[in-house]
């Protein structure tokens, strides 16, 4: 099998597949973002990562097979101030409106990120469908420094992830409510600096 390769984003990669595969991590908040539309979101989406947005480029790192980009991981640090306006502005830019449902999901979802997070939050994680179960996820999570402390939510009932996680490191800190009432819970794997507490050595 070839080797996986994990590196930043570029702007000579493709940003359609890249989008393609960030509209498929989560089945509630981006089919309501994207009007269940997933040309819809290749085409803004691009657009969003050239902006100061949660989907900035800057902000994504890639799995590739050879030449093919096979997973995509989106990371936050701090959350754009200007977020809101520039996917809205993506969305204007490529349609001349936003979806029916743009406000419900920057509410309920984007807007209740967790701003107070001391680390990395892991927005999104996904694999290619024709390239599941060949250690993709577990190779982009490994390839994570170990130096920082990182976040990421899932879906409670989604327990080969929430096992994938716990496997790289990761522990269960609380169920919350997510998008659409769905029930999820928020995993954090701390940084060789930290203990459990969360508290600097």
């Amino acid at each position: 099998m070839n080797k996986i390769i994990v590196r930043p984003l570029s702007i000579q990669d493709d940003f359609k597949t890249v989008s393609k595969l960030i509209y498929y991590t989560d089945k509630w908040v981006y089919p309501a973002l994207f009007d269940n539309d997933v040309e819809l979101a290749m085409k803004v989406i691009p657009k969003m990562m050239m902006l100061n947005t949660v989907f900035s480029y800057l902000n994504i790192q890639i799995a590739c097979i050879g030449n093919i980009i096979v997973g995509v991981m989106v990371f936050m640090r701090d959350y754009p101030k200007s977020n809101y306006q520039d996917m809205k502005s993506a969305f204007l830019n490529t349609i001349g409106k936003v979806t029916p449902r743009f406000e419900e999901t920057m509410d309920g979802y984007f807007n209740l990120l967790d701003f107070s997070f001391k680390g990395i939050q892991i927005l999104n994680l996904s694999v290619d469908n024709n390239y599941q179960n060949r250690h993709v996820a577990q190779t982009m999570i490994e390839s994570l420094s170990k130096n920082e402390t990182y976040s990421l939510a899932c879906v409670k009932e989604n327990l080969p992830a929430r096992k994938l996680y716990e496997k790289t490191g990761f522990h269960y800190l609380y169920d919350y409510p997510g998008f659409t009432g769905i029930i999820c819970v928020e995993l954090v794997r701390y940084g060789s600096e930290e203990n459990t507490n969360g508290d600097i050595r």
